[in-house]
């Protein structure tokens, strides 16, 4: 049976005010770009980006969560992670931009209680999508019927050990997907 839920990873303008954010960040969602949206996943199901996230979850998911993260312990697993990122204080996410002749690739984590949010943003095609989003989205070009529970789940952590982990798990699937997208020799920009 076919999930009934919406499997579209698009942020509108309503949900970037809901969550507080600035229309700025609107021009990285997907824009009317199915194609390329539909490449980068096939890219991405070949790293099986879907099956390491969602074991992530699965294996993360009874842990309590942790309480009283500080900025510095986020500041901290992100530097480990060996990634440069710039902390945008207004929008409160981390932000990662490359610059590369297909046009600028890049990530943005978001942290919220104990869990992770990461967007997956290639400019030049104007293709981006949340993790979870993307995920669950080459789940279902794996199987019609994959119907995940719950429907877009963020990567929990319970300790600091975990925060690393799930830090670490997305940024090398950005990494990963990077390189794949740098391969790549058909995107029509």
């Amino acid at each position: 049976m076919k999930c009934l839920l919406p499997t579209n990873n698009q942020l509108t303008l309503f949900d970037l005010k809901k969550l507080h954010l600035s229309e700025e960040l609107l021009y990285v969602m997907p824009m009317n770009n199915e194609k390329f949206a539909q490449e980068l996943r096939k890219l991405l199901a070949s790293i099986d980006f879907d099956k390491r996230y969602y074991a992530f979850v699965e294996s993360h998911r009874n842990f309590p969560p942790m309480k009283d993260i500080r900025q510095e312990q986020l500041a901290t697993a992100i530097a480990n992670a060996s990634l440069d990122v710039v902390y945008v204080k207004k929008e409160i996410f981390y932000k990662h931009i490359e610059l590369h002749p297909v046009g600028k690739i890049g990530l943005n984590i978001f942290f919220s209680h104990s869990n992770i949010e990461a967007i997956f943003v290639f400019h030049s095609p104007g293709v981006a999508g949340s993790y979870h989003g993307l995920a669950r989205d080459i789940g279902e070009m794996r199987n019609p019927n994959f119907c995940p529970e719950p429907p877009y789940p963020r990567l929990p952590f319970s300790n600091v050990i975990e925060l690393q982990e799930a830090v670490d798990l997305v940024v090398q699937l950005f990494q990963e997907g990077k390189k794949l997208i740098l391969a790549y020799n058909s995107w029509t920009i």
